[in-house]
């Protein structure tokens, strides 16, 4: 299975550095909030596959967000999504893949640019350095249940 994974917003001018130099560039002047937390849970929320997850705790300043891939599929891929502090400064995902910040990226478009921490190997990635595009990803996800799910 994947790894723990952040997601950031970042300035324009930080898509530049290289991706060797990202990782020690990463400051609190290129991360940009994404908006406040009730804002961004009602933004994922009325998109389709995502539900405010009410049993792992809504304590401040965290938000906890379901995603299922397959709605009508008890065995589908679902994720919880941590949606932390107010205003937002990043979104993580554990045992998860790079790709699985799709959704969000494709809800939270209008924020972009976007950034997802890997700290297997500490590096900064950029959506579009992905393995798998948005559709592929979607129906990989999407194709038979969880345990049958390969990277």
């Amino acid at each position: 299975m994947g790894v723990s994974l952040s997601l950031y917003r970042v300035a324009n001018s930080f898509l530049n550095i290289p991706s060797s130099q990202r990782i020690s560039e990463l400051n609190e002047e290129v991360v940009l909030p994404f908006g406040s937390r009730s804002h961004i849970v009602e933004l994922l929320c009325a998109a389709s596959g995502f539900s405010h997850n009410h049993a792992e705790g809504t304590t401040p300043p965290l938000a906890w967000i379901n995603y299922w891939y397959q709605p009508d599929n008890i065995d589908g891929r679902i994720l919880t999504y941590k949606i932390c502090n107010d205003p937002v400064s990043c979104i993580t995902v554990k045992r998860a893949y790079l790709e699985d910040f799709l959704p969000i990226i494709r809800v939270l478009k209008d924020l972009e640019p976007f950034l997802v921490l890997h700290p297997g190997d500490g590096r900064l990635i950029i959506p579009h350095e992905f393995k798998y595009s948005m559709e592929e990803w979607f129906q990989k996800s999407s194709v038979g249940d969880a345990r049958n799910f390969n990277y």
